[in-house]
């Protein structure tokens, strides 16, 4: 089974009504609610979903009625130095958390944080930029970017573990996914992700799967697809899947080319959940000759 992720409105439809049955109609068989320009409360959800009865499979962090800061609208405070801001953010989340068992869904996937460095930050940026240049000649500069973060991460590191420790075990029954990220600077890299599994000794600690992004990072020459997917494979709750071309992500399973779905198909089982999520310029008849991709490449089972 196949859910699409709300973070593609408006491009489907800036209604939610809309929105959900279109997605029904395509053949969609659950929903994940995803960051989404489109400002809904929890009850309009609720409310849509107990008019139409549709699943929902996962629920992207944060998701709240009341305002959250624009730094942390994916829930990035979870590495912050500042403690206040990260235990608001562990309620925030497990507020998300509450809401995602109402809808019926267990799972609720983390972006951790990232490593608050200008300095890592804007020479990252120069390093795409001379990739989209040249793309050869890099292992330098990616040295010294591995070298930046190495030297930065670990006080972020850590605050994620507590973070992750707490949520787990405050919450039982939800299944706390972590995603890897698209940003050299962002939380965790691979043997971060491998650290925080073996530290973090919780059985609701989980791996969410992100083809673009791990794609990105492999086309940047900093980590490959096929290492996230083969190192975590035991840990993985469910993937978003949207293709790349270059290093623009969210784009429809099939439209970018950059991704090997026949490879990601491997690694997944019934039981992953696997979510399209697209950007929301999609359009729907990109959407619907994503769907049948997916199907042809045996990924909508």
């Amino acid at each position: 089974m196949l859910s699409i992720s709300t973070a593609c409105m408006p491009g489907l439809s800036s209604n939610f009504d809309r929105f959900f049955k279109r997605g029904i109609e395509m053949g969609f068989g659950g929903f994940e609610i995803g960051l989404s320009s489109v400002k809904v409360s929890k009850k309009d959800i609720l409310d849509c979903q107990k008019r139409l009865n549709f699943k929902v499979t996962s629920v992207h962090n944060i998701f709240a009625d009341k305002p959250v800061d624009s730094k942390n609208k994916r829930g990035d405070f979870l590495a912050s130095a500042d403690e206040k801001k990260r235990e608001e953010t562990i309620e925030l989340t497990l507020e998300t958390a509450k809401f995602a068992k109402q809808l019926g869904a267990k799972a609720v996937i983390l972006h951790a944080g990232y490593i608050d460095d200008e300095d890592l930050r804007e020479d990252y940026r120069d390093f795409k930029k001379r990739w989209t240049r040249e793309k050869s000649h890099l292992q330098a500069l990616r040295e010294h970017l591995r070298e930046m973060r190495t030297f930065s991460v670990h006080e972020y590191a850590e605050n994620v573990i507590r973070s992750l420790r707490t949520l787990c075990q405050r919450d039982r029954e939800t299944l706390f996914c972590l995603e890897p990220r698209v940003n050299f600077y962002e939380i965790p890299s691979l043997k971060e992700m491998e650290e925080i599994f073996n530290r973090v000794e919780e059985y609701n600690l989980c791996y969410w799967h992100d083809t673009g992004h791990c794609q990105v990072q492999e086309n940047l020459g900093l980590s490959r697809q096929e290492d996230w997917l083969e190192t975590f494979k035991d840990k993985m709750v469910g993937i978003h899947l949207h293709d790349v071309r270059g290093l623009d992500d969210h784009l429809a399973p099939g439209i970018g080319g950059g991704v090997d779905f026949s490879l990601v198909r491997e690694y997944l089982s019934k039981e992953t959940i696997k979510v399209v999520e697209v950007g929301s310029n999609v359009s729907d008849k990109e959407l619907s000759k994503s769907l049948n991709f997916l199907k042809r490449t045996g990924l909508a089972f």
